[in-house]
């Protein structure tokens, strides 16, 4: 039904210059769900054992999987 409603408009998806956004400015992708103190919060306190990573996930409202992303990437990163 969308899709009936952008070809009428004439503004489809292949008409659009894809170039514009990123000359102004703005980078595809989508916005991290922790600030970067949010999440060196969690690497420190995992790592320091105050929580584990479930109950860092529980307390930030993550996925479990996104805490142990974080952590694998703090692991290669030191």
């Amino acid at each position: 039904m969308h899709l009936a409603a952008a070809s009428l408009s004439g503004n489809t998806l292949s008409q659009r210059p894809v170039w514009r956004p990123r000359a102004e400015g703005r980078v595809g992708g989508r916005r991290p769900k922790l600030k970067p103190h949010q999440q060196q919060e969690i690497v420190n306190a995992v790592r320091e054992g105050r929580y584990t990573p479930a109950d860092a996930a529980r307390l930030f409202n993550v996925h479990p999987a996104t805490i142990s992303r974080l952590l694998a990437a703090a692991r290669t990163s030191t």
